[in-house]
């Protein structure tokens, strides 16, 4: 019975990356799969309540780890200018901005979370890890030598993101300087490539809940399944447009077949 632990990007203000990995570890118990998730506490009780081993990576004393002994002494998002009207929607140019969203504003964090990681994976020793657009899955399977597998989509896609891929130049835009938090931790385990927020999003194999002809990705097809949306329909029988296999069928549960536990 292989054991896969699910790690959702869970410090954000929705929860779609946690809907879809509780409905993956359904999937992949219904397979046979000993499964359990990491959940902060906002929704710790979602995985319990689904059925799922749920581990907790708690956070709320992060805050105390927050302030610095140089400036910016409490490093925070803050707006250059306030609008005078609510946008009618938000534009961003990469994932370097759901770094400081997800609040990992120093290296204390990073390392705090980490730690704290890596007693979970100690405690479930799992076969197998899927990240949902969390920073540190593809740090954790390169400590413990454990195949990644990541939930993504053309956006954030790790290989080649296409925030503006309906553009022919994309907007000019000052990003966060998303590594930095991070370039200790690098250092320790010896990873030197990593450029980008994305880079921290790598895997064995990226799971792609579109299709080809919605999100068509130029990459190794080895490397990259599509499975149509993680999540549940209660009219079973009712085909997705663009999406030749069932609406909640068992094709996800291929997803896992290329790799190598």
């Amino acid at each position: 019975m292989k054991r896969i632990l699910l790690l959702p990007s869970d410090h954000g203000g929705g929860r779609g990356h946690v809907s879809r990995c509780i409905y993956l570890a359904k999937k992949l118990r219904a397979a046979g799969a000993q499964v359990a998730l990491v959940l902060e506490n906002k929704h710790y009780q979602e995985g319990i309540e689904a059925g799922i081993n749920t581990f907790l990576l708690d956070t709320r004393k992060e805050k105390f780890f927050k302030f610095q002994f140089k400036k910016p002494f409490w490093p925070r998002i803050k707006m250059i200018d306030t609008p005078e009207k609510m946008p009618v929607f938000l534009m961003f140019s990469a994932l370097a901005y759901q770094v400081p969203r997800d609040q990992y504003l120093s290296r204390s964090i990073v390392n705090r979370r980490f730690k704290k990681l890596n007693k979970i994976v100690e405690q479930f020793k799992p076969d197998l890890l899927i990240g949902d657009t969390h920073f540190l899955t593809y740090l954790l399977g390169k400590k413990f030598s454990l195949p990644v597998v990541q939930i993504t989509r053309l956006a954030g896609f790790p290989p080649d993101p296409q925030f503006f891929w309906w553009m022919e130049q994309p907007p000019k835009m000052v990003e966060p300087h998303a590594v930095e938090p991070f370039e200790h931790l690098l250092e320790k385990l010896a990873i030197s490539d990593v450029q980008k927020a994305e880079d921290l999003l790598r895997g064995d194999l990226y799971l792609i809940p579109a299709s080809p002809k919605i999100e068509p990705l130029d990459y190794d097809e080895e490397h990259v399944l599509y499975c149509g949306p993680l999540t549940e329909n209660s009219v079973v029988d009712h085909r997705i447009p663009f999406f030749e296999h069932p609406a909640d069928g068992s094709y996800v549960g291929k997803a896992f077949e290329p790799v190598s536990y």
